[in-house]
């Protein structure tokens, strides 16, 4: 429930999209855009996605630094998401590579990349075979709630997934914030 000063108290819509998290991150269709696994998740559950691309370029935190294995001054680029489904801004996803490995590709431009960036990465020999997924959840801060419209209360999923070669080496840190009224975090695991 939520509550508007001198209107009373509603119970606040509650349709939150699915993200098969655990599913392969490869572009398998591009006769639509935007392709990602994400994209595709959001269209199985009947609902329009949407992305807004920014590209920054520069030295990175000590968390993405650490994450990535950079030397100190080493530069990432930074593909900054909104995520929009059915028009309503549902989650913010920030991915960050080594500025050294995606210099003049696709990746560096603010739109949907096609064939994907897990191709691009692949035809510079780094396609990446695994992730490590860590997810923190927290309360929002100021700008968090204000940006993704968040009602008192509402915390978010704070999702870190680091993607390695077959070498160990790592090549892209997806950090997305993901509401807990917006968005429901779905794994599938196969036993032993």
């Amino acid at each position: 429930m939520i509550s508007r000063q001198g209107s009373g108290y509603f119970v606040r819509e509650h349709q939150p999209v699915i993200w098969h998290a655990s599913r392969p991150e490869r572009n398998v269709q591009t006769s639509v855009l935007p392709a990602d696994a994400w994209s595709h998740c959001v269209r199985e559950q009947g609902r329009t996605p949407e992305e807004k691309i920014r590209i920054v370029v520069g030295v990175p935190n000590a968390r993405i630094a650490a994450a990535l294995q950079l030397k100190p001054g080493e530069e990432v680029v930074g593909r900054l998401r909104e995520r929009y489904v059915d028009g309503v801004l549902s989650t913010l996803a920030d991915s960050y590579y080594p500025e050294s490995l995606v210099r003049d590709s696709p990746i560096m431009l603010p739109y949907d990349v096609q064939p994907g960036v897990y191709a691009i990465l692949a035809s510079r020999g780094a396609g990446f075979t695994r992730n490590r997924d860590e997810i923190i959840t927290r309360m929002p801060n100021r700008e968090e709630a204000n940006r993704l419209k968040l009602g008192p209360g509402t915390p978010i999923a704070e999702h870190l997934r680091v993607s390695f070669t077959p070498s160990n080496r790592p090549v892209r840190l997806l950090l997305s914030i993901l509401p807990g009224d917006k968005v429901t975090i779905a794994y599938e695991s196969f036993a032993t």
